[in-house]
């Protein structure tokens, strides 16, 4: 059904993407039967990104191309956003690609349910081959209120990928805008698409999930969740921070508790393994990670409080929920997070084993 009316904006902030960018318009473009049009945000590349795109602007009327200077993925996403007049918001990057046979059922569960944000699979691209997450999750609405299936749904992909990542998901403009909901910015915070749908969920969206298909994450190429990053505590807690202050002044800490402590305990594990493939191990790199945290107001206030051990417990899977309450409890006393350093540095190696296996 041919559609007159801007249904989707697929946004695309991109910087120094000319070896990738014509892959992703590609699988976007190809699309013949639903109105939707193309923003890229070329954020100050220095290659042929710009002039690649400007040339297929000139061909393609669907797509429009905006260069501004070098600012980060967030606040290029913002530039487009503000730009967007579909009814749909749908956030991609460069070095991947969509799949639109997903999208459009997403496209339609949002218009017959009256939903605000509605999210589908994807497929993991990687050396060893392509394997699709959240394929085997039950489908429906989601929430921390609601019908028993919503609720054991809402526990259940909280703290999956699925939740996390914005390319994944329909986002309706118009709730979007009238919750004044925007991304941070990237170089001072770490996941910032977490943050922002942890904002976009604090503000009650009809929520709808959907296991098909709708994008592919290539992780076979370099991107800046994929690099380094020696200030991964310091950005780590920052996004805490600014969390924790959305939170109080929206007035919904208590309710939204449960996902803080379990954002707080996942970025507190992640920044102390993060960069050990590229860094080594090192247990005073460890201790000093520790105290970042330790020195953060939200983190230290999550530690102390007796109820951030009842909200990890309904984390769905057995071993996080171990092993972020050991965390936490050796938190509590300085002894015991000299304890934690050395268990971090020997227990690495079945953690590594863990990430490679669960983390996607």
């Amino acid at each position: 059904i041919k559609m007159n009316r801007t249904e989707i904006s697929f946004i695309i902030p991109v910087y120094n993407g000319a070896a990738c960018i014509k892959k992703m318009l590609s699988s976007i473009l190809r699309e013949r039967d639903i109105c939707f049009e193309v923003i890229v945000v070329d954020d100050g590349s220095t290659d042929e990104t710009g002039r690649l795109c400007d040339e297929l602007a000139d061909r393609e009327p669907r797509l429009s191309v905006y260069h501004t200077k070098n600012q980060g993925q967030g606040k290029a996403r913002n530039y487009g956003m503000k730009r967007a007049q579909g009814k749909y918001l749908f956030f991609a990057d460069a070095d991947d690609k969509v799949e639109w046979s997903g999208i459009r059922i997403l496209l339609k569960k949002a218009e017959a349910g009256k939903c605000d944000l509605v999210c589908g699979s994807y497929k993991r691209i990687d050396s060893r081959g392509e394997e699709e997450v959240g394929k085997d999750l039950p489908e429906g609405y989601l929430g921390k209120k609601g019908s028993r299936d919503e609720i054991s749904r809402y526990h259940k992909v909280k703290t999956s990928s699925l939740f996390g990542y914005v390319w994944n998901k329909l986002y309706k403009r118009e709730f979007l805008d009238e919750n004044g909901l925007f991304f941070d910015d990237v170089r001072r915070i770490y996941m910032e698409d977490t943050l922002f749908n942890l904002k976009v969920f604090c503000k009650d969206p009809v929520y709808y999930l959907c296991p098909v298909c709708v994008y592919q994450y290539d992780v076979t190429g370099a991107s800046t969740t994929r690099r380094p990053d020696t200030k991964i505590a310091e950005k780590s807690v920052r996004t805490l921070s600014f969390y924790s202050r959305f939170l109080r002044e929206e007035g919904k800490e208590d309710e939204n508790r449960e996902l803080f402590v379990s954002l707080a305990m996942r970025m507190f594990c992640w920044a102390l393994v993060r960069n050990i493939p590229h860094e080594g191990i090192s247990l005073k790199r460890l201790k000093g990670r520790v105290r970042v945290f330790l020195k953060e107001p939200s983190f230290f206030k999550m530690m102390r409080d007796k109820n951030s051990f009842a909200a990890l417990s309904s984390l769905p899977v057995w071993e996080e929920r171990f092993f972020y309450s050991s965390c936490l409890w050796m938190l509590g006393g300085k002894i015991r997070q000299e304890i934690l350093a050395v268990m971090f540095l020997l227990a690495y190696p079945v953690m590594k084993l863990y990430i490679k296996s669960r983390v996607k």
